[in-house]
């Protein structure tokens, strides 16, 4: 007689999530110009593997008093397995004719759950 084990069955538990990042720079109070990043993702709580990622992601840049921002990209970066970069750039200037500074955001999220924001900027206003 030969007996076998069934194979194990591996159960996959998707742990959803949607992160954003947001950086604003303010004068006196008042909004000048922002800039946003996010998406929504799923991973394997066991593994901590990102099993999807939205594509494509929501990107936003907007100004005040007069500033007006707009985003040129909007990206997903895979690190690996384990994490990836929420990545966007936008243009900003004031009132459509005069002025320019450019802005960056960038949101790392892992298979965790944990995200943090790096090498993030608006002109010269660095996060």
């Amino acid at each position: 007689m030969i007996s076998s084990t069934p194979p194990s069955k591996q159960i996959i538990d998707l742990i959803y999530h949607i992160h954003t990042g947001y950086y604003r720079v303010n004068a006196l109070g008042v909004k000048l110009y922002d800039i946003s990043v996010s998406a929504s993702y799923s991973y394997d709580d066991k593994t901590n593997e990102i099993k999807s990622v939205q594509n494509p992601i929501s990107a936003n840049a907007s100004g005040g008093i007069g500033w007006v921002g707009e985003i040129t990209q909007k990206k997903a970066y895979k690190i690996d397995n384990k994490a990836w970069d929420l990545i966007a750039n936008a243009n900003y200037s004031y009132i459509k004719l005069i002025g320019n500074y450019a802005g960056h955001i960038e949101v790392r999220f892992t298979g965790t759950g944990n995200w943090y924001m790096h090498d993030t900027y608006i002109g010269d206003s660095h996060y």
